[in-house]
């Protein structure tokens, strides 16, 4: 995995600042960004397909369709924290002895691991085009498992990026500019190295078929 050429691949295209524009001013937008986000999508299927690129700004249906489903997703897998904190609410309104830093360390602790294990298993609903997909966990842990690695590397970089256009964003005057534009930056990049990582997986898991 290439970080440099990863890093740089939202500026390789030949006409990368009309869709980095288009790109960063959808996603400012409530709802709109939902278009962005199938952006994104479409270009971590084409890096696991093995033909990364940056692609035109058409298929606006699609696009929207695979933002809401990737929400979607989202939602569903956060659901037990969402469970947890709705069940510890009616519990202490009840009367019942809960404690809030045992509660709240729990949270925390489910939230991270949903949110490690989450963009392992949005790669496999791309690159499978099945929802239902997504929740085969057995597959979306042996893929992390096969690459933990890699995904790790993926995850400090991604989040090492984040603080730079973080501390961009502090800039008077264009520090707004940015916070759109370097949000989907991060976006485009996060799409690569995952699409990256999770076809390294697939590669791997292959291999192991084939001794």
């Amino acid at each position: 995995m290439n970080i440099e050429q990863i890093i740089k691949f939202p500026f390789t295209a030949k006409d990368w600042i009309i869709k980095i524009l288009i790109g960063g001013v959808l996603n400012a937008i409530p709802i709109i960004n939902f278009f962005s986000t199938g952006y994104c999508l479409e270009v971590m299927k084409r890096t696991i397909d093995g033909h990364p690129a940056m692609p035109a700004w058409d298929n606006w249906g699609a696009k929207f369709l695979k933002g809401i489903m990737a929400l979607l997703l989202s939602i569903v897998y956060m659901l037990p924290v969402v469970l947890i904190i709705l069940f510890v609410g009616i519990a202490d309104n009840a009367g019942a002895d809960v404690s809030p830093a045992a509660t709240g360390i729990l949270v925390v602790l489910l939230a991270v691991f949903i949110w490690f294990v989450f963009p392992m298993a949005l790669a496999v609903y791309v690159d499978t085009g099945n929802f239902r997909a997504a929740f085969k966990l057995e597959k979306v842990f042996d893929c992390i498992r096969v690459v933990i690695g890699d995904y790790l590397i993926a995850y400090v970089v991604f989040i090492g990026l984040g603080f730079l256009v973080g501390l961009i964003t502090l800039i008077p005057v264009i520090g707004w500019l940015a916070a759109i534009f370097g949000c989907f930056y991060l976006m485009v990049v996060g799409a690569v190295l995952l699409g990256e990582v999770y076809r390294k997986a697939m590669n791997k898991q292959q291999q192991s078929i084939n001794i």
